[in-house]
């Protein structure tokens, strides 16, 4: 868990002991599983995790729910005002993003995309995209995504969900799912 605490960043890590070992937990935000659906299939598939379920997308039904996405406008600046330590406060929540979306992006591509946002205005959904191969399952992806002036409304209204620990902005974030659920999760989606 990464926390703000002064200005300054912590990563929070978990220490517990198992069988007599020592053994420490990070937060997944921190790594490329902060979008864990990507490795839960390989998990199911390859042979070295020795699960190896049947594939197909009638055989695998994943489903990924995400935890909001925001992309605003970049603040109008001098170019003498862009030095590298503007940039270094914007990177980890971007490699973070970023990750997030490549893990979206790659299960839509193994596998059959029933539902999901479009990722970008190019890609779209991939649903029903004809895509090269066999689908290894099908895919669901929730994700709430709030863009440009969108964004910048929800985050004045809410600015603790700027916040990469939004403790503080649970009781919006469960308007914001309620909301979201009633509009897109279909039985369907899930069986």
């Amino acid at each position: 868990m990464i926390r703000s605490r002064d200005g300054k960043q912590e990563i929070v890590q978990f220490v517990t002991l198992l069988a007599g070992e020592r053994h420490v937990f990070v937060d997944g935000a921190i790594t490329p599983y902060n979008n864990p659906a990507l490795i839960a299939a390989l998990t199911a598939v390859l042979p070295c995790y020795r699960l190896t379920w049947e594939t197909g997308p009638d055989k695998i039904r994943l489903i990924s729910v995400g935890t909001l996405r925001f992309s605003t406008a970049a603040k109008k600046m001098r170019v003498d005002q862009m030095w590298v330590g503007y940039h270094a406060t914007q990177v980890p929540a971007a490699l973070m993003q970023g990750i997030s979306m490549e893990q979206d992006y790659l299960c839509r591509c193994l596998g059959q995309c029933i539902h999901g946002e479009d990722l970008d205005s190019e890609i779209g959904n991939l649903q029903r995209a004809p895509l090269p191969g066999r689908s290894w399952f099908s895919y669901v992806r929730y994700n709430k995504s709030y863009m440009g002036k969108a964004a910048e409304e929800l985050l004045q209204k809410t600015p603790q969900l700027a916040e990469l620990d939004a403790v503080a902005a649970m009781p919006a974030l469960r308007e914001i799912g309620r909301a979201y659920a009633q509009e897109h999760v279909r039985i369907e989606h899930l069986i």
